[in-house]
């Protein structure tokens, strides 16, 4: 799938996940509201609580503790300001990355559809635009061969796994010539 795509459909879920958010904290807060007969202060209240109890769920012990602090959909909203600064660069053989442009350093990152992850920082103080991009194409290209050897790994095991499903089961000659006799005496 394109990662401009991925892109899309990433900040088309993270924002979802924000109304839904919103959306259930106000419900919520019109129940109790509903239930207690509170008025217009007490709903918006109940729904500013209910949406800070959904954001810390959310943000804080889901994408903190299970995620281990990547950047997901479910901190979307914490990392938005972050998602504005994208700039894209092209890989001849991996495709589109995005790039998060920080105060003093590049964030490259690898686009996925409900996250984004990290895969190098860059500093960019004292350096020209073109060390910057020979430091990127350099660890794009890092990227790339590594890659290569993790398909190349995965096919070597996949050939050796047909090898092992085509064997016979027989440990040496003297039983498989054993065997064969046996058939044709049957």
């Amino acid at each position: 799938m394109n990662n401009r795509l991925k892109n899309v459909l990433f900040h088309f879920f993270g924002i979802s996940l924000f109304i839904v958010g919103f959306t259930l904290s106000m419900w919520c807060a019109d129940w109790i509201a509903e239930k207690n007969k509170m008025s217009l202060v007490g709903k918006i209240g109940l729904t500013i609580f209910f949406f800070g109890i959904y954001n810390a769920i959310t943000m804080g012990f889901i994408s903190q503790a299970v995620l281990d602090g990547k950047k997901t959909i479910l901190n979307y909203v914490y990392y938005f300001k972050d998602y504005m600064n994208i700039k894209w660069v092209c890989h001849s053989d991996l495709g589109y990355f995005p790039i998060i442009i920080g105060k003093r350093k590049l964030a490259i990152y690898e686009q996925g559809i409900f996250s984004i992850n990290k895969l190098t920082n860059i500093d960019t103080d004292r350096y020209t635009i073109e060390q910057i991009s020979n430091s990127v194409k350099s660890h794009l290209d890092w990227v790339y061969k590594n890659y290569l050897a993790d398909t190349k790994e995965a096919e070597l095991i996949k050939s050796k796994q047909n090898e092992i499903k085509k064997w016979d089961g027989y440990l040496d000659v003297p039983t498989r010539r054993d065997k064969k006799i046996d058939e044709l005496l049957k």
